[in-house]
């Protein structure tokens, strides 16, 4: 996780101001990916730490750029 925390540090204008081959932000492919996450949720044998992750994925984002983002 902190490799992750680091490329948020430090390319996180690349995830909010690009887009995508399909014209659609980065940003919102992100929320809707950790949205996907969430809904399937947990079961008993998967899950869990997808969950964490793309929370852990949005703190790192709010962290590092609670003025930048839209």
């Amino acid at each position: 996780m902190p490799v992750l925390r680091n490329f948020i540090r430090k390319g996180s204008n690349t995830i909010i101001n690009n887009i995508d081959a399909f014209k659609t932000n980065l940003l919102q492919l992100l929320f809707y990916l950790v949205n996907e996450v969430y809904k399937k949720g947990p079961n008993e044998f998967t899950g869990e730490i997808e969950m964490m992750c793309a929370t852990a994925l949005l703190i790192y984002l709010l962290e590092n750029n609670t003025t930048n983002l839209p």
